[in-house]
């Protein structure tokens, strides 16, 4: 990646870069391979791609955010983001590559196989908005707090669904959080075969001995709440912990 940066701009301008974009994914919740996002390993990557299009004399971070989300927003995902020869002739196989980011070293990966239908669609919204809003930025009609503003999830679905995890036993708990985070994306996957859009919230909330996992749901119109709970039910009895499962 560095070697590849290198040819187009300063290796600290890029990690500035990479800084700021890291930031505006994290407040956006839209950082986390885990559920169904993209991971530092993967924004690296698709900052590293943006410098590529740079072509501006003056290298300043603002112009830089601009190229990338510019950059990003337009691209055509039924090709793969590739820094290298090797990395273009990975094979996309879909529904798993929907977002086909390469490793740069083989044998070549896609390091965003965790994406899945709904959280494309959250990550395209995002980078589409990050496109528009550094725009407007740059033209002086808004300040760049805004593209850092934290999403509310509150009001973004039609129903929770939470599932909490209770263990009088902090190191289990945390134990169980890992793997549940670690497995998470397979109940995404099977909500959405629901033709539920699902928008995981990255990260689990912990208070005391319990723990909160949260997944804003919208509905097609005959979709019965009972078999949600079941999914839920029976993903959470993997885990062998005790579990309560909310809709609301």
């Amino acid at each position: 990646i560095i070697e590849f940066v290198q040819e187009y701009l300063p290796i600290e301008s890029f990690q500035l870069l990479l800084r700021a974009i890291k930031g505006w994914a994290k407040s956006r919740r839209v950082y986390g391979n885990s559920w169904g996002f993209l991971g530092g390993l993967s924004f690296a990557i698709l900052a590293a791609w943006s410098c590529h299009y740079y072509d501006e004399n003056d290298i300043t971070l603002d112009k830089l955010l601009l190229n990338f989300f510019q950059v990003i927003s337009q691209h055509h995902w039924n090709q793969p983001i590739a820094l290298t020869e090797a990395e273009k002739e990975y094979s996309i196989q879909l529904p798993r590559d929907l977002f086909p980011i390469i490793t740069s070293i083989e044998p070549c990966q896609n390091t965003a196989r965790n994406v899945t239908r709904s959280t494309s669609e959250i990550l395209r919204r995002e980078f589409q908005r990050g496109a528009e809003l550094t725009q407007e930025i740059i033209d002086g009609n808004l300040d760049w707090s805004i593209l850092f503003e934290p999403i509310d999830l509150h009001n973004k679905s039609d129903v929770l669904l939470e599932l909490k995890i209770i263990s009088n036993n902090n190191q289990e708990l945390e134990q169980k959080c890992g793997n549940i985070e670690a497995d998470i994306i397979g109940l995404v996957i099977q909500l959405e075969q629901n033709d539920i859009f699902v928008r995981p919230w990255t990260g689990i909330n912990r208070m005391k001995n319990t723990a909160i996992i949260t997944l804003s749901l919208n509905l097609p119109p005959d979709c019965d709440l009972n078999s949600i709970e079941t999914l839920a039910l029976e993903f959470s009895s993997q885990f062998g912990c005790s579990f309560e499962v909310k809709i609301e």
